[in-house]
Formats: C-alpha cells, sequence, structure tokens
C-alpha cells in the first residue's frame, strides 16, 4: 500500500511523515510556494519528503498550477523545477490527473504532449542526466512492499 497524500491538508503531511517509515506519495500535487493551493505541498514538506523518500508527482490541473489566468506547459515545468530544487531529482514525478479534470495547461491536452513537457524541464533546470519520473514512483512501490513483508 502506498500512502497518498494529496488529498490532506498540511497537518495531516506532517503528521504521516513523522508516523510513517515507508515513502509516501502525493500522486497529484504540485509545488505551494509557486501556486498558494491547499492541495499543494509548501516547502518544508517537500524536505521531509525527501527525507522519507517520497515521491512528489506534479499535476496538470490549472488551478493547481496556475492560481488563476492561462496556464501551459511551462507552468507545469516550474513546478517541476522548484519540487527538484528542494526535495531533489529523486523525489519528483508526474501525476497529471488526465481523468479528473476538464481543462488542461495548453500543451499537455493530452497524454501524447508528455514529451514536449520533458524537454522544457530539461532546459529550465539544465539537469545534465536524465529524469526518470516513472522509477522514482516504482521506487516507492518496493519499497513499500518490502515493508509490507516485515510485519
Amino acid at each position: 500500500m502506498l500512502v497518498d497524500l494529496s488529498h490532506v491538508s498540511v497537518r495531516v503531511m506532517e503528521d504521516a511523515l513523522a508516523a510513517t517509515h515507508s515513502p509516501i506519495i502525493f500522486s497529484h500535487s504540485s509545488a505551494y510556494s509557486i501556486c498558494d493551493h491547499v492541495r499543494n505541498v509548501p516547502d518544508h514538506v517537500l524536505r521531509l519528503t525527501q527525507e522519507n523518500g517520497g515521491v512528489v508527482m506534479v499535476t496538470f490541473v490549472p488551478s493547481f498550477v496556475c492560481c488563476g489566468g492561462a496556464c501551459n506547459l511551462t507552468h507545469v515545468a516550474d513546478h517541476v523545477e522548484h519540487v527538484v530544487s528542494i526535495a531533489g531529482i529523486d523525489h519528483v514525478g508526474i501525476g497529471g490527473d488526465y481523468d479528473g479534470v476538464d481543462s488542461l495547461p495548453v500543451g499537455l491536452e493530452g497524454f501524447i504532449y508528455l514529451f514536449y513537457l520533458i524537454l522544457p524541464i530539461k532546459m529550465i533546470i539544465k539537469i545534465k542526466y536524465k529524469i526518470n519520473f516513472y522509477d522514482n514512483h516504482f521506487r516507492c512501490l518496493k519499497i513499500s512492499i518490502s515493508h509490507c513483508r516485515t510485519y
């Protein structure tokens, strides 16, 4: 079982991270410092997520990404960059929420457009190595499964 903290308050985020030995995930949240939506993750929780080994899967929900106004893939890339700058490259993922929204940022209207997101992220962050969003999530799942076997 993975503990998903995307739908909880900051207090519950803190309490869950203090109580668990398994990595947590935020399946579809973004960075609170960029867009102060209650569903987004504050910087101090990003640091706790890094310590925990968890992953913040940046969402494409326009109200979580842009806090009003036009929203495009560069805004999503800004959230990825912020999560990486606080929590590190091993603690970021993509949680597009394609099946749970009425609209999406321009340039991310469908799964096929994910390639266009990866390019600006690499340019913005100037990473010398590949971000492997999916491996980060699977690492959390693998660790959680191994913890279940110990109980």
